[in-house]
């Protein structure tokens, strides 16, 4: 014998749950060339992705080591703050600029182990 109220309330929060995976499943992301250039040469590639919600996450890496981090959304034209680890015990800081009118940018990395590096993304670091 069913209570009286719980079969409704029952329906309800399947509805919810629906509506919530539903929405969950119709998010998606974007992801962008990225390519990292080190001022002790070669090139470093890989790809920033704008999640749904939340940050932004980036991830670079050539035959030796791999390194990854995150940066939060900012309007095209102002500076963006990013922060990195990498697979060999490296981290990093970087500032760049979001290009107005597109998704494309640029700016520079410092590594703990003081390489510095420049980096693109978008279209300019798919031709790189």
């Amino acid at each position: 014998m069913a209570i009286a109220g719980v079969n409704s309330w029952t329906a309800c929060m399947r509805t919810i749950l629906s509506i919530l995976v539903a929405i969950s499943v119709s998010g998606c992301s974007s992801s962008w060339p990225l390519a990292v250039i080190p001022d002790r040469g070669g090139v470093m590639r890989g790809a920033a992705t704008q999640p749904t919600f939340g940050k932004y996450t980036f991830e670079f890496s050539n035959q030796k080591t791999t390194c990854r981090g995150t940066f939060e959304p900012v309007a095209a034209g102002s500076t963006i703050s990013l922060a990195f680890s990498c697979d060999d015990g490296r981290s990093g800081l970087g500032q760049g600029r979001r290009d107005v009118g597109s998704k494309t940018g640029s700016g520079t990395f410092r590594f703990s182990d003081g390489t510095t590096a420049n980096f693109v993304w978008g279209e300019t670091a798919a031709g790189i």
